[in-house]
């Protein structure tokens, strides 16, 4: 994996309650040029195919769309248009909840995933399922960029008041199993480990929470030289931020392998029938097979790893 000396890639995700309006969504429009975004991750746009036409011409750069109603949901990655994208693979979401997109970005090669979560902790469950599915052809890649709305705070540290944050374990869960399968990292909580701040709240100030991530791949990390929260009164949600600057080339880990050593180990068989019990219960909702067999594999793969780590560890 090879990056342009000093490129540098300005992101920002941000959760816009709806852009039917004319006035709103030229503010944001504006407010995204004047900073000098080069990609944009949008939530909540609520658009339509009928509104496409207006927003390129208002925009005058590439925006790729995952329709929700006129009412609900919709995502959209926008390029700034002084930005080359050269898009390799795309998979967008009918429900307008995801987009993913492999490509290059001023030469620099990302696999790029826009997200937003259900509020049901069942319906954020299968969500994960389905993004985790449709990630696993890009396990080899250490590029991955996932932005956007998760709809859940992920530890004590991002959330001030309301119910306990452990109500949402199972997703939480989830998400780190996420993290750990695919290498990637929360770079805002690795840059600012005890920081308290907040990407949502209500009305009355008395519920906080930080909501919106960018999960990175950790081989890319030391490329963000500024992550950051940015209040920009366009919505009850602020803007999260990163700059990604490329330093030369660098490369990540290679391809995972099975080690085939581990069928003879007693503890490893053990070990690995609990984990396809507890993938079948895990995934009991999902009514596809095929998605709950590379649910099932996926399971099995990074608890291999996990495995694996820790009988390197202990051996002598």
């Amino acid at each position: 994996m090879c990056f342009v000396l000093m490129t540098m890639v300005k992101f920002i995700s941000l959760n816009v309650r709806g852009l039917n309006s004319t006035i709103k969504r030229r503010s944001v429009f504006r407010y995204l040029k004047a900073n000098k975004y080069d990609v944009i991750f949008l939530q909540e746009t609520f658009s339509s195919p009928e509104s496409e036409r207006i927003w390129n011409n208002e925009w005058n750069g590439k925006i790729i769309y995952s329709h929700g109603s006129k009412h609900s949901k919709g995502t959209a990655i926008l390029i700034n248009k002084n930005v080359d994208l050269e898009i390799i693979k795309s998979e967008i979401d009918s429900a307008g909840r995801f987009i993913i997109i492999e490509g290059n970005v001023n030469e620099c090669h990302f696999v790029l995933c826009n997200i937003y979560f259900p509020n049901d902790l069942t319906q954020q469950l299968q969500f994960l399922d389905t993004i985790k599915s449709k990630l696993h052809g890009y396990l080899s890649n250490n590029n991955i960029i996932i932005g956007g709305d998760f709809n859940v705070p992920l530890t004590s540290l991002d959330k001030l008041g309301g119910r306990p944050v452990g109500e949402k374990q199972r997703l939480i869960d989830s998400i780190e199993d996420l993290k750990s399968t695919y290498n990637i990292c929360d770079i805002w909580r690795t840059n600012h480990l005890n920081e308290q701040r907040y990407t949502w709240r209500d009305k009355a100030l008395k519920v906080q929470c930080r909501l919106d991530y960018w999960l990175v791949s950790n081989v890319l990390s030391d490329s963000i030289v500024h992550s950051d929260i940015v209040e920009t009164n366009l919505s009850d949600h602020s803007g999260i931020i990163m700059e990604y600057l490329a330093k030369g080339n660098k490369q990540g880990p290679g391809l995972w392998r099975f080690n085939n050593s581990l069928l003879e180990d007693s503890s490893y068989l053990t070990f690995m029938n609990q984990v396809i019990i507890e993938s079948k219960i895990r995934h009991v909702d999902i009514s596809d097979p095929r998605l709950k067999w590379e649910m099932l594999k996926m399971d099995m793969r990074s608890h291999t790893i996990t495995f694996s780590k820790k009988k390197g560890k202990a051996t002598p």
